[in-house]
């Protein structure tokens, strides 16, 4: 089993948020004399580095709107800037990590004041950087960004105020997350003939554009390479892990739309001159104003690295990486795993003869693209189960496989990203969620033979994909028909609340059973037949047994019309489950249909809405067309 370490921190305190103004509270260009005065400081931890001080960022830039306008600065220093002589700054001047910053406004006036601080001239050639006044954002061109360069640090700040006079403090922040390479191993690499000189780094992925007003980033640019060059010094760029030396430093925007912790998918390291990489860290954590470090013993192990993650302040927050290539190691490092590790299968491998695997703390399996887990339901319990009060968070883009029952819930199930199989065709559901647990499904795809989620406490559905294949064609060991509707809810407890998705299903797709509760906010939801020649498709929804269905939104189309009181195909019934248990509710207020909804009983009723009519309408959905909705 290889181990990674992650170290990492709360986030620096979010700025102040925009408000808004009308037009016509827009202030003038202010008048001479009415003076805001700000100091401007980094943070005071960079001063005691050697490297990573933020010195080099001398140019300080100002951008000043009034709250809630959309047009460019009515005063900036920026080039090409309005009213620029207004603003007085010396800049940092290359030893101090504070300045002072004066502005005319307008006493009373709100305005959003940007600050941008960087080692270029703005404007000049070869500046990486390109300020929109308007969208307030900068632009990175990284063929222009440096690698193991001080002098593409960069730092900014957004503040609101109501001008008073007054004397503001202002403290900047990094835009960028920096990535840093480094090994322990360059004189063992040297004496076995393979010296290393140069080094350069390749991403699969950057954001290009970082909003200055809200942190966010936007944009998207592949294949980022930053071209090798010789070895920074040891003593004027020591590596921020003790006893390593640097290989490579770069400086990248990283969120595409959110300043919260992501994940490059590669990283690539190129030696010498040579540009086939040497080698590719895969799913390196990366988050704004902190530095992520890769270190190991690169050059001589490569496949062995550790990474941590240091934000611009100290942190000691620690979480374990273990690499398993078997089904021995993934069962020892579930053994003996802490809150907060990460089981990542290397391999493809079979827990088939593992037994009940137990999950008693708080962890994460990371399964990657191309990796497949196979599970195998063991003394009527799934293969991996969740203990009660504890959380597993699957991730990655790989599958867990499995005859039938992978995972069973008894505390918390987080899904982001894996692909679920199941095969048999007569029991079992690739996730079952216990009596007191809960499931939160985010994204990912379940192909269920069976159930797909089989839910007596609660889950979440807010996205992904669930395809159904039971019908009634199938038949169990004995030969009786066997089927269901794989997103079920069973018993009085239990709860699924579906937000969003993609749902596709044959014999049924939801169904509320035995007193349950179930609530539809969106998703597409479409049944159809096995083949041409077989009408085994029925219903989207399905209710029963006093359970309690609440629909506001989403898409419904049924395969087949089972009854000509839908006025189109049926997609939404409440019945007697064929074994004359009492019928659910089903409440609509929302939402596009191929069919009303209904009851099976005489005379079989159209369910009324909430609130408001059915009306006929002609809404094209992903190629289907949808024939009624909700008119209040």
């Amino acid at each position: 089993m290889k181990h990674t370490t992650y170290l990492s921190l709360l986030a620096v305190a979010a700025l102040a948020s925009l408000a808004s103004c009308s037009s016509e509270d827009t202030p003038d260009a202010p008048a001479a004399g009415d003076v805001e005065t700000f100091t401007i400081s980094m943070p005071a931890q960079l001063g005691s580095r050697a490297f990573d001080t933020g010195l080099k960022a001398t140019n300080l830039y100002v951008a000043v709107y009034p709250q809630g306008s959309t047009d460019a600065a009515i005063i900036s220093n920026f080039k090409d800037g309005a009213n620029s002589s207004a603003i007085t700054t010396n800049g940092f001047n290359g030893s101090s990590l504070s300045t002072t910053v004066t502005i005319p406004l307008v006493k009373g006036s709100a305005y959003d004041v940007i600050f941008w601080a960087e080692s270029y001239e703005d404007g000049a050639e070869g500046n990486p950087y390109t300020f929109d006044s308007a969208a307030r954002t900068i632009t990175v061109d990284y063929d222009n960004m440096p690698i193991d360069a001080e002098q593409a640090d960069a730092f900014y700040a957004q503040v609101a105020i109501t001008s008073d006079g007054s004397s503001h403090n202002v403290t900047l922040t990094r835009p960028f997350a920096q990535i840093n390479v480094g090994t322990n191993d360059l004189s063992k690499a040297a004496a076995a003939g393979k010296p290393v000189t140069k080094a350069g780094l390749t991403f699969s992925e950057l954001d290009t554009t970082f909003n200055l007003a809200t942190s966010s980033t936007s944009g998207s640019t592949t294949n980022v390479n930053f071209a090798t060059q010789l070895l920074p010094s040891s003593t004027d760029f020591p590596f921020p892990v003790a006893g390593y030396d640097y290989l490579a430093m770069a400086y990248v925007l990283v969120g595409t739309g959110t300043s919260d912790k992501v994940v490059i998918p590669d990283v690539a390291l190129t030696l010498n001159d040579d540009t086939t990489p040497f080698a590719t860290y895969t799913n390196i954590p990366a988050e704004r104003n902190y530095r992520t470090n890769i270190y190991g013993s690169l050059l001589t192990d490569s496949e062995k690295f550790s990474v941590t993650i240091n934000p611009a302040f100290s942190g000691d927050y620690q979480e374990n990486i273990v690499t398993v290539a078997s089904p021995e190691e993934f069962v020892e490092a579930l053994a003996n795993a802490n809150d907060g590790d990460v089981i990542r299968p290397t391999s493809n491998m079979s827990l088939a003869s593992s037994g009940n695997l137990t999950v008693n703390n708080n962890i994460t399996i990371d399964v990657p693209d191309g990796i497949t887990v196979t599970t195998a339901r063991t003394n009527n319990a799934a293969n991996i189960i969740v203990a009660q009060d504890k959380t597993l968070h699957l991730t990655g883009k790989g599958t867990f496989s499995a005859d039938n029952r992978i995972i069973d819930v008894n505390g918390t199930l987080n899904v982001d990203g894996p692909t679920f199989t199941t095969g048999t065709v007569y029991q079992g559901s690739a996730i079952s969620v216990n009596p007191g647990g809960n499931l939160n499904f985010n994204s990912g795809t379940i192909n269920a033979a069976y159930a797909g989620v089989w839910v007596n406490g609660n889950a979440t559905i807010n996205g992904g994909t669930i395809n159904l294949t039971s019908t009634n064609k199938n038949k169990d060991p004995q030969g009786n028909s066997t089927w269901i509707y794989g997103v079920r809810a069973d018993g009085e407890n239990a709860k699924i609340v579906i937000n969003d998705g993609t749902f596709t299903g044959i014999q049924g797709i939801v169904a509320a059973i035995d007193k349950s509760t179930v609530e539809i906010n969106g998703g597409f939801f479409r049944t159809y037949n096995s083949s041409a020649s077989d009408k085994d498709g029925f219903y989207c929804v399905y209710s029963t047994d006093q359970s309690k269905v609440y629909i506001k939104g989403g898409y419904f189309y049924g395969a087949n019309e089972w009854n000509a009181i839908a006025d189109g195909l049926s997609c939404i019934v409440s019945g007697d489950n064929d074994v004359n248990s009492p019928l659910g509710s089903i409440q609509v207020s929302g939402g596009y249909f191929s069919g009303k909804p209904y009851y099976l009983e005489s005379p079989n009723p159209v369910v009324a809405p909430v609130t408001g009519t059915y009306v006929p309408c002609s809404v094209v959905k992903d190629g289907y067309t949808f024939t009624w909705t909700v008119k209040q």
